[in-house]
């Protein structure tokens, strides 16, 4: 399930968050999340990178700094990676959970 945060050791560095999850998603919930991410509603972060299961196989997203992609796929894996600052992690594992 997830995985604790790794803290940041100097200022410049980055904390990192990774879950699996078993939750289906549609593209519009996907969609929903990925503005909520640009409007920091879960903290700053700057990349973000998984796949999640949805009714149809599974749906890969990518996310760099404001911008994001959505694409259907067979994997089904439910691997989500975040990378950011002050991420809040607690509305992350329930979001995903």
């Amino acid at each position: 399930m997830g995985r604790e945060l790794a803290r940041p050791q100097g200022e410049h560095e980055f904390e990192a968050f990774s879950i699996i999850t078993g939750k289906q998603f549609t593209e519009e919930q996907l969609v929903c999340f990925l503005h909520q991410v640009l409007n920091g509603v879960y903290g700053g972060i700057v990349r973000g990178k998984g796949v999640v299961p949805s009714g149809q196989g599974g749906l890969s997203f990518n996310y760099v700094t404001g911008q994001y992609e959505v694409r259907q796929t067979s994997d089904c894996s439910g691997k989500i990676s975040l990378i950011g600052r002050d991420m809040k992690v607690e509305e992350l594992k329930k979001f995903f959970q």
